[in-house]
């Protein structure tokens, strides 16, 4: 009886208690990741696909391609020859990468990174999510590849 009890309350304690689940540990791309040259590939805005500049969507929408060239762990260069205008658009923004939102200038230009799970350094898929300035593709997704 009292062996039989010790058994019980050993299989009791033993099942009794469910080891705490495995939580990963949140993907998160760094500055480091993103150091480099990243060429357009494709832009998806409003249901459709581009790879290349449209002219037609550049009469509404700068930004119609996106490059981020001579990216550094703090600033990059927003490179564009799909605006307004005869000149390319390159200008160099200071920014900030948290929580994979990429923030170009304190809100000028703001990104966020959709591709976390699956980044391998070569591909860069990131959402246009706000601008201080009207007229670019809010909500498109763009792909970059690394040069």
């Amino acid at each position: 009886m009292k062996l039989s009890m010790i058994v019980f309350a050993l299989v009791f304690m033993a099942c009794s208690c469910d080891p705490d689940p495995i939580v990963p540990d949140p993907v998160e791309i760094t500055t480091s990741d993103l150091v480099g040259d990243w060429s357009f590939q494709s832009l998806e805005f409003n249901g459709d696909f581009y790879t290349d500049c449209d002219y037609d969507l550049n009469l509404d929408y700068n930004y119609v391609t996106l490059n981020f060239y001579d990216v550094t762990t703090t600033t990059m260069v927003l490179y564009s020859n799909c605006v307004d205008g005869d000149e390319p658009d390159d200008r160099e923004y200071p920014y900030t990468l948290s929580n994979n939102i990429i923030n170009c200038n304190n809100g000028s230009r703001v990104f966020e990174i959709m591709n976390v799970e699956t980044f391998d350094g070569s591909e860069l898929v990131v959402k246009f999510i706000s601008a201080t300035t009207t007229g670019v593709p809010i909500n498109g997704v763009y792909t970059l590849i690394k040069d």
